[in-house]
């Protein structure tokens, strides 16, 4: 899909709209070209429940006691959040 790259931003955006529109503003013109060549005709979710499972292991591998904020800002999540996971690893053990 070389050839959509001579054209000129102005002429591709033209012609995208809904989803192409949000994925070539955020991703670009390369992560477009990569879903058009494998993904064409598929309805896609994106669910952010994988993205808070792998937030609460990285909280759990990484809190060592005085860290909230830390990671909060590092994950983009709260504080609460935080301690949740952590009050809920801690609950499990008992």
């Amino acid at each position: 899909m070389d050839w959509i790259k001579e054209l000129s931003e102005k002429e591709i955006e033209e012609f995208l709209e809904g989803d192409l529109q949000i994925v070539y503003q955020n991703c670009g013109l390369e992560v477009l070209c990569l879903l058009w060549e494998n993904l064409s005709g598929l309805s896609i979710y994106i669910s952010t429940k994988p993205l808070r499972a792998l937030q609460r292991l990285y909280i759990k591998k990484h809190f060592n006691g005085i860290n909230t904020k830390e990671l909060a800002r590092k994950l983009k999540v709260s504080e609460k959040f935080v301690y949740n996971v952590i009050n809920d690893d801690n609950h499990k053990d008992r």
